[in-house]
């Protein structure tokens, strides 16, 4: 155990006497602009999810001196590289960039091919935030799923905002970007023998359910129209979540991905 309080993100290590200037974020360590595909990670959770899971996708770790001993001590269990120290005047004491990349559709089917196929996918149609996707993708890491689809067009996908948010779910998840989310549905279903499942405040709870629900395709529609009419006509049927009469009829996308996600694992266990 470490004395002290528990290291969560590096700004724990911030010098409160030191304003942090948004501007730096877009940045990587001392202010080199980071490229296409890297990430900057701060959260020494997610540091270590990479460490444990895929240490190739992290190309370095920055670290000052004043805080290896503790950031090494929250990094126990995993082997871990060695630091590279920020430039002067850095105020982030410590973070990792990551590489991170977006599977192809033809990737993926060659992976569902070769390997045991997944009894849960995730597809998202046009989810615009990415704080959303990020929130999606934890409670997809949490459950078990390890690829989300989505369009690669009027869709958000890996950013900044997306990667932190996700606490260090993109090293247990992964996103298939494909040309034609409809066409890859319907794919799936004929040659995968996958069922494809709308998630829809109309359809009715998993657990009522009489069907086969698996292996299955959840998919989930934009924040504020849902799903659109030609993924509608993809999907073999619809499942919802039950609220309350008289109070709020919607929830927000991230969290019905979370509710449905183990409902359905639940019901695949019985």
């Amino acid at each position: 155990m470490l004395a002290g309080p528990r290291i969560k993100n590096s700004r724990d290590f911030q010098n409160k006497s030191k304003p942090y200037h948004k501007k730096r974020r877009s940045a990587g360590g001392g202010g080199h602009q980071l490229k296409p595909g890297v990430f900057r990670v701060e959260s020494l959770s997610a540091i270590r999810d990479f460490l444990l899971r895929c240490p190739e996708k992290i190309l370095g770790i920055w670290c000052d001196a004043s805080c290896q001993e503790k950031v090494r001590g929250g990094l126990q269990g995993v082997e871990v590289p060695d630091f590279q120290l920020p430039e002067a005047g850095s105020e982030i004491p410590f973070w990792a960039e990551i590489s991170l990349d977006p599977l192809t559709e033809k990737q993926f089917l060659l992976r569902l091919s070769l390997e045991e196929r997944p009894s849960v996918l995730l597809a998202l149609d046009h989810v615009t935030d990415p704080r959303n996707l990020g929130a999606i993708a934890r409670s997809a890491a949490y459950f078990g799923v390890r690829y989300i689809l989505l369009p690669k067009d009027r869709q958000v996908g890996l950013s900044h905002a997306s990667v932190n948010t996700s606490q260090g779910a993109f090293a247990w998840t992964e996103l298939v970007q494909v040309v034609n989310l409809s066409r890859t549905l319907r794919t799936l279903k004929k040659e995968y023998g996958y069922w494809t499942i709308a998630c829809e405040k109309s359809g009715c709870e998993p657990e009522a359910h009489e069907g086969p629900l698996d292996p299955v395709v959840l998919v989930l529609g934009n924040e504020e129209k849902g799903l659109s009419a030609l993924i509608q006509r993809q999907c073999d049927f619809s499942l919802g979540i039950k609220g309350v009469d008289g109070c709020m009829d919607s929830l927000n996308v991230s969290v019905a991905a979370g509710v449905m996600l183990r409902a359905l694992i639940q019901r695949q266990k019985k």
